[in-house]
């Protein structure tokens, strides 16, 4: 499995609370990225995109929980697609 499906899958796994706190600490871990990028005291800016990203993948995982009826698990959702290969 890939890092990504392997961090998606973790991300799944937890309640929305915590994907909240999360999704809060990684807003503020930008923010001071991006004030030490303007302040040239970053030194690898790829950390920028990544909490980006991060920060993306737990917001589309809130949304998709908002929208899920009621009783459906998360993984209930994965695709079929998957399990063929």
């Amino acid at each position: 499995m890939s890092v990504k499906k392997l961090e998606l899958e973790e991300l799944r796994g937890k309640p929305d609370t915590d994907l909240n706190k999360e999704l809060i600490n990684l807003r503020e871990e930008l923010f001071r990225l991006r004030y030490g990028a303007v302040a040239e005291s970053l030194e690898n800016t790829k950390e920028i995109r990544g909490k980006r990203k991060r920060i993306a993948r737990i917001k589309t995982l809130l949304q998709q929980n908002a929208t899920r009826p009621e009783g459906v698990p998360a993984s209930a959702e994965a695709t079929p697609a998957a399990s063929e290969g």
